[in-house]
């Protein structure tokens, strides 16, 4: 699966060091050797083009510029900077239990197989590097038109990443610079996350509230036709660049769905998206939804925000509650907490909050740190994740603090298979450390980190570095993962007959008309469609969660009758 990051459709920012942490100064060998290849292979591709015939092969002498300094590596504005995020730590001896045998330092034989695996990459393979000067020198003097020496190197650059992982590009001026306005949150066109899948785009997922997804573009779709210009065999860059467009023009997308026997054919308007990465609202009154779309760079500060507000206006409706059923209060009814006592956040939570549903659904991920943050942010300490490269720098773990933000309360987690990278690192740190039961189907298996490495300033390499792990040691590459409670995506509606009305009393001829008091009025929501209609995983979500919330509570019912009265 190709991943790529442009302005037409976000990233699918997969997961990542910042999708792509950046490791400052981890790539100072690999760049030099870099710039070692690029000189030897102008030497040699000028004397392939300026000899006739071509001269024997002599190796230049070592040349100074080899042993400056490498470029900078410095994150790109719109990314996290470079500095690690609170909670993040090299390994060390006293790392999590379930995942210290793959963290603790590396045996000597290890070192040993380590050094001499750097210097053979760090040796430069002659042979091949002048078979390459020999073709490009052929090329500049024998091709049917000119071609420009930039061009030829810059298609070389992307052929050699093309030939590793599919998450690993070369992002020229353009994509540079749309990879940092996506993770900004803003960026033109369609609203869709794609890759590339047997040659053909593939959507990973819609984003909320965007022309695609109000098109209906589905996770999983196969992209075959973009107006009347076939995919197959088109570079994901090219097809991306195809999609983008002035807003309110329009555009064609020809797909293959699975269970559809044709292509289906969805015209859709672009329009700027503006993504909202966190939306709350309460399900039921002291049930909390949390919507996190996609991990930017400000998630887990507005997601924290929107908490401390849903907190106020649950633990209102409260007050409010408590206020119209309570009797006429006297002085041997009123009950004052013994300062000895712990506080009823510690044990059962904020009160105001008794659940709350995080939603990851068709959520392709995005920067490393806001997804340690949401995590860090229902955890009392432990291990959230940690990431195992070749380079020193990236080997690195990332530990909650001791604070939860509803105290403890019950969290039920929901993925699909849009749910991809960051999205699976926090269900994976809640499902590892037994925080919240994880819901839906089995999330799209992307556990690789992307780097962002500046070549110059319009142009960067994106390059995976690392692998990520779960508290556990699961590696979630290519698998996923799995949920506690299996959920496909499902609704409910009347058999054969979709758009016909629920047979009630109401419906009968001469039935007996509601007596109404003067003090009842008609609940506003009365033909409002039932949650179960609307979003059957989501419904299937609070049930569950209202299950747990009634186990916490007994929980902590008994454990407060346990206590030891305080001294007197």
């Amino acid at each position: 699966m190709h991943m790529f990051s442009f302005s037409a459709l976000q990233q699918p920012r997969p997961g990542s060091v910042s999708e792509a942490g950046e490791h400052p100064g981890a790539f100072a060998a690999p760049m030099a050797a870099m710039l070692a290849a690029t000189a030897l292979l102008l030497f040699l591709a000028a004397s392939a083009v300026s000899a006739e015939p071509p001269k024997p092969f002599t190796p230049p002498p070592a040349v100074e510029p080899l042993v400056e300094p490498a470029l900078p590596v410095t994150p790109p504005a719109a990314t996290e900077p470079a500095s690690q995020p609170p909670g993040a730590m090299p390994p060390s001896e006293d790392a999590e239990p379930d995942a210290q045998s793959d963290t603790e330092s590396d045996t000597a034989a290890d070192q040993e197989a380590q050094a001499e695996d750097d210097a053979s990459q760090s040796a430069l393979p002659l042979e091949q590097l002048r078979s390459f000067a020999e073709v490009f020198g052929r090329i500049k003097s024998d091709y049917v038109e000119p071609v420009d020496d930039k061009d030829l190197l810059a298609a070389a650059i992307r052929g050699m990443l093309a030939g590793l992982d599919p998450h690993s590009s070369f992002l020229d001026a353009d994509a540079y610079e749309e990879l940092q306005e996506g993770t900004k949150g803003e960026f033109g066109g369609l609203g869709i996350e794609v890759g590339m899948e047997d040659g053909f785009v593939k959507v990973i997922s819609p984003i909320d509230d965007t022309p695609a997804e109000r098109a209906g573009v589905q996770a999983g779709d196969l992209i075959v036709r973009i107006d009347d210009k076939p995919v197959k065999g088109m570079a994901l860059s090219d097809a991306v660049k195809l999609m983008r467009g002035e807003p309110g023009t329009g555009i064609e997308l020809t797909i293959m769905r699975d269970g559809e026997d044709k292509p289906l054919k969805i015209a859709i308007e672009r329009d700027i998206i503006q993504v909202a990465s966190v939306k709350s609202r309460m399900l039921e009154p002291g049930y909390a939804y949390i919507r996190i779309a996609s991990f930017q760079s400000r998630t887990t500060e507005d997601m924290r925000r929107q908490i401390e507000e849903l907190k106020l206006k649950a633990k209102a409706n409260a007050d409010q509650s408590a206020d119209s059923t309570e009797p006429a209060s006297t002085g041997s009814q009123e009950v004052s907490e013994s300062p000895s006592q712990p506080p009823s956040s510690d044990l059962s939570g904020d009160s105001s909050i008794k659940g709350l549903v995080l939603d990851l659904r068709n959520n392709p991920g995005g920067v490393l740190n806001s997804a340690v943050g949401v995590s860090d942010a229902f955890l009392r300490g432990g291990l959230i994740v940690y990431t195992k490269g070749r380079m020193e720098d990236a080997r690195m773990e990332f530990k909650a603090g001791p604070d939860d933000v509803i105290g403890g309360a019950p969290m039920v987690v929901l993925v699909n298979g849009g749910s991809a990278s960051a999205s699976e690192i926090v269900a994976g740190a809640l499902q590892d450390q037994g925080r919240a039961i994880v819901m839906g189907s089995d999330t799209f298996g992307k556990g690789s980190v992307q780097t962002i490495v500046p070549v110059d300033e319009s142009t960067a390499l994106k390059l995976t570095t690392a692998r990520y792990y779960t508290p556990s040691g699961r590696s979630i590459q290519a698998h996923g993962i799995e949920p506690d409670i299996r959920l496909d995506q499902g609704s409910l509606t009347l058999a054969d007959q979709p758009d016909v009305e629920p047979l009630k009393e109401a419906n009968l001829m001469r039935h007996l008309a509601e007596e109404v008091t003067g003090d009842e009025t008609p609940e506003e929501d009365a033909t409002k469609q039932p949650l179960a209609a609307k979003d059957y995983p989501l419904s299937e979500a609070l049930n569950v969660l209202k299950a747990l919330s009634l186990a916490h509570a007994r929980s902590v019912e008994q454990i407060e009758i346990m206590e030891p009265p305080a001294a007197q």
